[in-house]
């Protein structure tokens, strides 16, 4: 999850921290890399989350895991389709995973230890 958002985060400042000279991992997979990485690492954690032990409802792990799928999608259709809207798209996309993931974490998080 927090390896997930933090490639998300860099997405917005890739072309900014490339004139200062920052060099990361993210910088080093370049802008589609680094959105699907996160894409990626945020539906892995979100599948655990989901399908983890817990005393949780049925209801809240589909729901949560056809959420997860939908905002994937839109996010990778969005770095797909290229333009200066793509790394906005997926960041918004990657914040929305993880604020689901932090919401399953709380919901089902009891069960996970």
């Amino acid at each position: 999850l927090g390896v997930g958002a933090h490639f998300a985060n860099v997405l917005p400042d890739l072309a900014d921290d490339a004139t200062t000279g920052v060099v990361g991992l993210p910088h080093r997979l370049g802008r589609t890399g680094s959105a699907f990485t996160a894409a990626g690492l945020l539906l892995a954690a979100t599948v655990t989350l989901a399908l983890g032990p817990s005393h949780g409802s049925l209801a809240v792990t589909v729901g949560g895991l056809a959420l997860a799928v939908l905002m994937v999608t839109a996010g990778s259709a969005a770095v797909l389709r290229g333009g200066a809207e793509a790394a906005t798209a997926m960041f918004r996309m990657a914040m929305g995973l993880a604020l689901l993931d932090v919401t399953l974490l709380l919901v089902r998080g009891g069960g996970l230890r």
